[in-house]
């Protein structure tokens, strides 16, 4: 029995050791085997569109387009689809929050199409400013008044209530996956995700300001609530002062640059229902934005908008115009607290930065 055992054991152990030596050898064949020559066009996509992408990817990024549109106001609520959403109602209830009862959760509903937003108003009961405060994606209503796990917001919002200010914290758009997939769908319906959310930021900041009879209304949006503030001085009743921090200037370069780098993942986020994009930028929202308004970026994107802006507008102090930029310190993208609160309650002066008037034409 014990010799049996003995053989079974000696057997094994000759198929194992067979067995790996077999997988060495095909080891080593791979890798003296030449790879097989594979037409890497063939592989991925056909010759024809490999070539076409190559010619696109060496022309240069388009020039700055300094023109300015006459019926841009118009041509933005086209491509937004901002006239679209109809019938709106805002509710509100108790927001949860273990210390303080001041805090109301917000529901904008529109009926036609039907969508409901949602935003956080922290109110003192006697503050004469509303602070709306935009922000970017991977952050919520919640993070930016304090309420949430911190992050690039550091709370703005929670340290501006701090300040004396009632703030209206919107929840923005916070995926880039889940927005482009909705921006698709609500162009079936004639909107997209930009004219969405600014037509209910502004229903709701004209009705907190009618019922409250505020005195100013400051809006400061970052990243990609840059972009939406932006929006709002153009098409929503004027504010007091619209701040956009971190946001991309040159928007139409941008996108073509990051496209011929395959870094842009989600590119139907900038379909429109008019193709605006290749045919307007800054110039257009700084002529014709309804409020005095400011941006804040890094020395790079100044110095490039500030020398393509020179065709159309004069240079002045950054506190002597309706529009300006100013000089951020260090990130381009991560709000500079207290500058940022000084800026919303203050206004301008004594900043680092540069103001623009439009030149008579």
């Amino acid at each position: 029995m014990r010799q049996c055992i003995k053989w079974v054991a000696f057997v094994s152990m000759v198929i194992a050791a067979a067995f790996i030596a077999g997988i060495g050898a095909h080891a080593v064949l791979d890798v003296l085997r030449s790879p097989p020559q594979i037409d890497m066009a063939q592989r991925f996509y056909s010759a024809s569109e490999r070539e076409l992408w190559e010619r696109f990817v060496s022309e240069a990024p388009p020039d700055f387009d300094e023109s300015v549109e006459a019926d841009f106001p118009e041509l933005l609520r086209s491509a937004l689809g901002y006239e679209t959403l109809l019938n709106s109602t805002i509710r509100d209830r108790r927001y949860e929050h273990p210390i303080d009862n001041s805090i109301r959760e917000l529901r904008i509903a529109f009926q036609q199409p039907e969508l409901t937003f949602r935003a956080l108003y922290w109110r003192h009961g006697k503050a004469d400013t509303l602070a709306v405060i935009l922000h970017g994606f991977a952050s919520t209503a919640d993070k930016v008044l304090g309420f949430d796990k911190p992050d690039y917001m550091q709370f703005v919002g929670g340290r501006l209530f701090n300040d004396g200010l009632d703030v209206l914290a919107f929840d923005m758009p916070s995926d880039p996956v889940l927005t482009a997939a909705m921006n698709t769908r609500l162009m079936w319906h004639g909107i997209t995700t930009e004219g969405a959310w600014s037509r209910a930021i502004c229903e709701t900041m004209n009705s907190l300001r009618d019922r409250h009879d505020y005195e100013q209304v400051v809006i400061y949006g970052v990243r990609e609530g840059g972009r939406y503030a932006d929006i709002l001085s153009v098409l929503c009743r004027p504010v007091t002062r619209v701040v956009i921090d971190g946001a991309v200037l040159d928007r139409r370069r941008a996108i073509w640059r990051d496209s011929q780098h395959q870094q842009m993942k989600q590119p139907i986020l900038f379909d429109q229902l008019v193709p605006i994009e290749g045919q307007t930028s800054i110039s257009d929202f700084l002529a014709h934005s309804r409020s005095p308004k400011v941006y804040l970026a890094g020395d790079f994107a100044l110095s490039e908008i500030e020398r393509a802006l020179s065709g159309n507008f004069e240079e002045t102090r950054v506190d002597e115009s309706r529009s300006g930029f100013i000089y951020k310190k260090r990130s381009r993208s991560v709000p500079e607290l207290p500058d940022a609160q000084r800026l919303l309650r203050d206004g301008p002066a004594g900043f680092n930065g540069f103001g623009v008037i439009l030149k008579n034409r």
